[in-house]
């Protein structure tokens, strides 16, 4: 039982860190429309398996869950006037969030350098 745990958090893990790397990826102005297709690609073949794995009650739970997702994202794109794909809203996104959890979570303080 500790090993299937210490798995399951391995995998939240290193979705999330795929995910973050991602997205680096993606904010970097170095970053081609053949890269950006690629990580797609990457992130939704990765995305098929694992829904796959659920079975059919754990993949209504997804599907809801993912819907509200989408929904949020496209919401929020739209307030932002379509502009997520800019890197430095990105980062900025990305920044204001993680100072948001830090203060939730009690995290360290994000340099303001970087």
């Amino acid at each position: 039982m500790r090993e299937l745990v210490k798995s399951m958090m391995s995998l939240a893990l290193s979705s999330s860190l795929m995910g973050a790397k991602t997205l680096t990826r993606l904010a970097s102005p170095k970053t081609s429309g053949e890269a950006v297709r690629d990580s797609d690609a990457f992130l939704k073949n990765l995305n098929r398996i694992t829904q796959d794995a659920l079975g059919p009650e754990m993949r209504k739970a997804f599907d809801y869950g993912d819907e509200i997702q989408r929904r949020v994202l496209d919401a929020g794109m739209g307030a932002l006037g379509g502009n997520l794909m800019d890197p430095s809203q990105v980062m900025k996104i990305g920044h204001d969030g993680f100072e948001l959890a830090s203060k939730i979570f009690k995290l360290p303080q994000v340099d303001k350098g970087l």
